[in-house]
């Protein structure tokens, strides 16, 4: 199989957003990654590949902070 058919078949295995909001009105996203088809699921057991069940860890996205944002706004040049 070549590189551009294997990313063919690996670009639809969804990806998304799981948003909550917390007792204190936080959002916690939690990203997450579905388990492919079968079709899909043939490369990566091939390969000797797991795929993540997540991508990243879990954000408070009302937190600037936990999320590596900038707190103060910085005043631009004109």
């Amino acid at each position: 199989m070549s590189p551009v058919a294997a990313l063919r078949l690996l670009h639809d295995v969804p990806i998304g957003d799981i948003l909550l909001t917390t007792v204190d009105v936080r959002t916690l996203r939690l990203r997450r990654v579905a388990r492919p088809n079968p079709n899909q699921a043939e490369l990566p057991a091939a390969l000797k590949l797991t795929l993540p069940e997540r991508l990243c860890a879990d954000h408070d996205v009302t937190d600037p902070e936990a999320l590596g944002l900038p707190t103060e706004r910085v005043p631009s040049k004109m």
